[in-house]
C-alpha cells in the first residue's frame, strides 16, 4: 500500500543488482518496524537539533512529520534511508546509514 522510492547501487561493471534485490526483499518484509526504527534513530539524535531554531518548538514527534523516507541500498548491502526534513532543518535532507543487520550507524543532514 505504501510507495517508496528505491535506489540500487550496483557494483560497476557489473548488470547483477541480485544482492542488493535480496536486501530490499528483506527490508520490504518488515517495512514498517523498520522505518519506525529508523524514525527512533533519528528523534534520539541531538546533533540535529543544532540545525532548529528555537522558535520551531518542541522537538517530541518531528520524526513522525518528516517526508520520506527513500532508500539507496549500495554494492555492499548497507542501506542509505533519506527523509525530507522540511522547513525545521532549512529544506535539507535526514539521511540514516544502516548496516545488514539494520543497525543504525551514523546520521547526517545534507543538501
Amino acid at each position: 500500500d505504501r510507495q517508496i522510492p528505491v535506489s540500487l547501487q550496483v557494483k560497476e561493471g557489473t548488470a547483477d543488482a541480485q544482492m542488493q534485490l535480496e536486501r530490499l526483499k528483506q527490508i520490504c518484509a518488515n517495512l514498517e518496524p523498520f522505518i519506525a526504527k529508523i524514525r527512533q534513530y533519528i528523534a534520539e539524535d541531538e546533533t540535529l537539533w543544532d540545525w532548529v531554531d528555537e522558535s520551531e518548538g518542541s522537538h517530541d514527534g518531528f520524526e513522525q512529520k518528516l517526508a520520506g523516507p527513500s532508500l539507496v541500498i549500495d554494492e555492499n548491502n548497507e542501506t542509505e534511508v533519506w527523509f525530507d526534513g522540511g522547513e525545521p532543518f532549512g529544506y535539507h535532507s535526514i539521511v540514516v546509514y544502516v548496516d545488514q543487520q539494520d543497525a543504525c550507524t551514523g546520521i547526517n543532514l545534507v543538501g
